[in-house]
């Protein structure tokens, strides 16, 4: 390798090195809130997630669990060919999951209506008071 390549591998280096420390500080310096996958699942985000919104258009959220009992988002199954899209089998939606959602739903209701003229939903054209 001529001095040249070396200088060239050299600045190369010390450049990557500078970006990893930029990035170790954004992720430090990230607040960004997270759920941990296994209680998404538990308190029913998962099944609400994929039963309004996922499933009516043939797609579901996959969690899958590790041999350690890990769980983490596996894909995304596509279905859309099926007219139907997909379906819970009987007896698979827990009701008591849905109650949890809908009471999240309620704590940000008052605050996301005022927000969007009395939507839920955030429309694509937002309403700004002003």
């Amino acid at each position: 390798m001529s001095i040249t390549d070396r200088i060239i591998l050299e600045k190369e280096n010390v450049r990557l090195a500078a970006e990893n420390r930029q990035l170790k500080e954004l992720i430090k310096g990230d607040k960004t809130g997270r759920i941990d996958i296994k209680e998404f699942r538990e308190l029913g985000f998962l099944q609400e997630a994929n039963r309004l919104f996922f499933h009516p258009l043939g797609l579901a959220l996959e969690v899958i669990q590790d041999a350690d009992g890990n769980e983490r988002l596996g894909g995304v199954w596509d279905y859309r060919d099926d007219e139907e899209g997909i379906m819970f089998t009987d007896g698979m939606i827990d009701e008591q999951k849905v109650r949890q959602v809908e009471r999240e739903k309620i704590k940000h209701l008052q605050a996301r209506t005022q927000l969007f003229a009395g939507r839920f939903i955030q429309p694509v054209h937002e309403y700004r008071e002003g």
